[in-house]
């Protein structure tokens, strides 16, 4: 007995181990590949001649106006969907508060009267008129309400009513400004389709490579989705990159004056910095009056911009322009790069209690000025 449940166990354990093993290896094999064929699309595109780049330029432009359309159009898309269901809900709300306010009208307009007809006399016989219980509660409220202050109780009506009223005529009109975009963008989208239409016919007149040309556009738009994903990943890096670099004694040049200080870091610090995190890729940043350049060598991606300072504790990367394989990048798509995180740099482990003032990027340096709290 001992002995088949020891080889039935041996049978269950090397099928266990068979199934990882399977498994392991077709997952490296599925990477292999995966990079195997990125590296393929990368060297087709770094191939791509002046004559043929001149085309894609074009081709690859005229696509990002249109994928960024298409973003515009799912957007707005969807706010008018919101919209629609908050005029619902306003909708609902508005008859309700209306039905209660012309109620309460009618039920102080019949008490008016009375009171009116009795004079000021006892409320008495107001709420012995009453027809049933829930009329004599009614009237009690509102002589309560009555003896209170029956004009707050008409104004507080009225302005809850036009208060919803005048919310449903705002997003009606911001509904109708939406409705005219949308359409605006529908319209720019067949333009922009045609105008590729027609570019792909002119190139099938002029040449046999019209399929060359599609199979690099979509190579182009494969190597960007992969950019995109490694984009991610540094900017997740980014996040903890000053909290676990190894700055030398002299990255920080400070000059003081009262409460504040003024330090510049080289680029080459920032440099350095970055070759240090294995788990980045090549990247390279050049600090020019105004203007931050970076870029990644393996990726073909160069970027333009400036730091700007958020919470007085973090500088955020933000990209002006750029170019892929040598092509220009539409602001559009840039947005959409960078739409899974941006690159902020979180100074607070440096700077304690203390803020970011201004920055200013200068010729190979990037200047700080500091406010400093002491407590």
């Amino acid at each position: 007995m001992r002995q088949g449940q020891r080889k039935k166990m041996v049978i269950i354990v090397s099928i266990i181990l068979c199934t990882l093993f399977f498994y392991i290896t077709s997952t490296m094999a599925e990477n292999e590949m995966k990079e195997e064929t990125i590296k393929e699309v990368q060297d087709k595109l770094d191939r791509i001649t002046t004559e043929e780049k001149e085309v894609l330029e074009y081709l690859f432009a005229q696509a990002q106006e249109i994928e960024g359309l298409e973003r515009e159009e799912k957007r707005i898309t969807k706010e008018i969907k919101e919209l629609n269901q908050g005029i619902d809900n306003l909708e609902g709300r508005i008859k309700d508060q209306e039905m209660t306010y012309e109620k309460n009208k009618k039920n102080l307009k019949k008490v008016l009267q009375v009171y009116q007809r009795m004079g000021p006399g006892s409320y008495i016989e107001i709420i012995l008129e009453s027809e049933n219980l829930s009329d004599l509660l009614q009237r009690i409220n509102i002589l309560r309400d009555l003896t209170k202050n029956t004009d707050t109780l008409l104004t507080t009506l009225e302005t809850s009513r036009d208060r919803l009223l005048y919310e449903k005529n705002q997003i009606h009109e911001r509904l109708k400004d939406l409705e005219i975009k949308q359409q605006e963008l529908k319209e720019t989208l067949t333009t922009k389709a045609e105008r590729i239409k027609e570019k792909e016919e002119y190139l099938a007149a002029l040449t046999d490579d019209r399929e060359s040309f599609l199979e690099k556009l979509t190579n182009i738009e494969t190597m960007m989705e992969e950019t995109k994903t490694i984009l991610a990943d540094i900017a997740k890096e980014f996040e903890i990159l000053i909290k676990e670099a190894n700055f030398p004694e002299d990255a920080f040049i400070p000059t003081f004056s009262f409460l504040t200080v003024k330090g510049s870091i080289k680029e080459e610090v920032f440099n350095d910095i970055l070759a240090e995190r294995k788990t980045l890729p090549e990247m390279k940043i050049t600090f020019k009056p105004g203007v931050a350049e970076l870029e990644l060598p393996a990726q073909r991606l160069f970027l333009k911009g400036h730091f700007n300072i958020v919470q007085g504790r973090y500088l955020q990367y933000e990209v002006t322009e750029g170019s892929f394989y040598n092509m220009k990048l539409e602001l559009e798509t840039i947005k959409d790069l960078f739409s899974e995180g941006d690159f902020s740099l979180d100074l607070a482990p440096l700077l304690e209690k203390s803020t970011i003032k201004l920055i200013e990027i200068r010729e190979g340096t990037m200047e700080l000025t500091i406010s400093i709290k002491l407590f």
